[in-house]
């Protein structure tokens, strides 16, 4: 059973969800001029790449597939990346989409991301001196192989039926931190803007730790913009199965390896060396430096270099039931399509 018509199930009434809807508000994608790492597809990210067990150290199956994932996606499998992919050239990602609606209030569009690689944390140091003031990037510090980039986006369900943007947010280490929508962070009234600094970072999310960047600091009219909601095609349906050819979904441990934190590497936001006496600074103080670029301590402990977890370990892949909450996945590529825009 899908989001296609109204109907009523356990006293609540589904409303009918088209492809228009789900394009309306997807979000459009503005990264830093520089950046390096960026959306791709699962079959990009398993070229080169291993598979592993945690529980056999002599495990391992070279160049998995998708079926590959399915056929182990028990919790101790776990993928190590090949860092040949690291660099995406071109953007060819799939757009997964899980819709929910909850009573009959509100409807919740969830627009997950796959990503190769997420670099390390961006920052930005003030102090009295020019010469101890720095905008850097701790290469070492919360890098980790794999990411999911989930916005959600609320809508209010109108007593006409219509849908009217409600709130909007970005999941950080599985919490979602909202934002009231307002001209300046929509595209177009209805498209949220996902601005990455560098090293694929969200600017919107870093403002969960109050770094102290602007867009102007950090992003330019020369860097790519993304839409991946002007050409979508709507290519298969999730319904407790994988969809069609991605059976990569139904995979739950690690997409990434096992890494700690450490300050052993910094590099400037042009990528050169950072000034050797302030990281010689940095590195001896510690955590008295991160307190100094506003990452607040209680919070350090959430910035981990390991890999997310799979999309079948996610609470809006492995409940799909009927009382509340109904969850139903589909994939959108950025192609064009000739195809009705009704999700049936």
């Amino acid at each position: 059973m899908l989001l296609s018509c109204s109907q009523k199930i356990n006293s609540v009434i589904f409303i009918r969800i088209t492809l228009d809807d789900i394009k309306s508000y997807c979000s459009i994608y503005k990264f830093h001029p520089g950046e390096r790492f960026f959306l791709c597809s699962i079959e990009y990210l398993l070229k080169n790449s291993t598979l592993h067990s945690q529980n056999r150290k002599t495990f391992i199956i070279m160049n998995p597939s998708q079926k590959t994932l399915e056929q182990y996606s028990d919790s101790h499998y776990y993928l190590n990346i090949s860092s040949l992919n690291y660099e995406v050239d071109i953007i060819n990602a799939p757009v997964y989409v899980a819709v929910n609606q909850i009573n009959q209030t509100f409807i919740g569009f969830h627009y997950t991301l796959l990503c190769v690689y997420s670099g390390g944390i961006v920052f930005q140091l003030d102090t009295v001196s020019e010469l101890l003031s720095m905008n850097g990037i701790l290469n070492t510090y919360g890098h980790h192989q794999g990411d999911l980039e989930r916005i959600f986006v609320r809508l209010y369900i109108e007593s006409n039926g219509k849908l009217k943007l409600h709130r909007y947010g970005y999941e950080q280490h599985g919490i979602v931190h909202f934002f009231n929508p307002t001209t300046k962070n929509l595209y177009n009234r209805t498209h949220p803007i996902n601005i990455n600094d560098s090293n694929m970072i969200s600017l919107e999310k870093q403002n969960y730790y109050s770094l102290k960047f602007t867009v102007a600091d950090t992003i330019s009219n020369n860097g790519l913009e993304w839409k991946p909601f002007e050409k979508i095609q709507l290519i298969g349906l999730y319904e407790g199965l994988p969809i069609n050819e991605q059976q990569w979904i139904k995979f739950r441990e690690r997409i990434g390896d096992e890494r700690n934190n450490t300050l052993e590497f910094a590099t400037c936001l042009d990528r050169q060396r950072v000034n050797p006496i302030l990281w010689f600074i940095m590195k001896m103080f510690g955590n008295l430096f991160l307190k100094c670029v506003n990452i607040p301590v209680d919070q350090l402990k959430e910035i981990n270099g390991n890999g997310p977890t799979g999309p079948s370990d996610r609470k809006l892949v492995n409940t799909l039931s009927y009382d509340k909450n109904t969850y139903s996945y589909v994939i959108l590529l950025n192609k064009t399509s000739s195809e009705t825009n009704e999700i049936t």
